[in-house]
């Protein structure tokens, strides 16, 4: 009855010695995806931050510290990216009107 056990135990230790390697691995698959997850999510918020920041010089505002809430920060950052928009049309009608007063001019 012990042998059977020994020889039961011996078993288990080789299949244990096979099979160990394989979780390793696949725990530092685990890892390593979590980490390019964790810096893909790192480079998005800097770049979110950067352009927080980029369009609020843009508009000429002086609040540059984003929210700290997420919808807050998301709603200011549509609400300027629209500011942008507007500008945007605002300096083409500029332009057509110049482009207008000139050729007027030119005639």
């Amino acid at each position: 009855m012990a042998r059977r056990h020994e020889k039961d135990a011996s078993q288990l230790r080789d299949r244990l010695s096979e099979v160990e390697p394989l979780l390793t691995e696949t725990q530092q698959e685990r890892i390593t995806l979590q980490k390019q997850s964790e810096q893909s999510s790192r480079e998005r918020t800097e770049l979110l931050l950067k352009v927080f920041i980029d369009i609020n010089k843009f508009l000429g505002s002086k609040d540059t510290s984003p929210p700290a809430n997420f919808g807050t920060f998301r709603d200011t950052l549509l609400v300027r990216l629209k500011a942008v928009g507007s500008v945007r049309v605002e300096f083409e009608k500029k332009v057509k009107e110049t482009e207008q007063s000139v050729e007027h001019r030119m005639t």
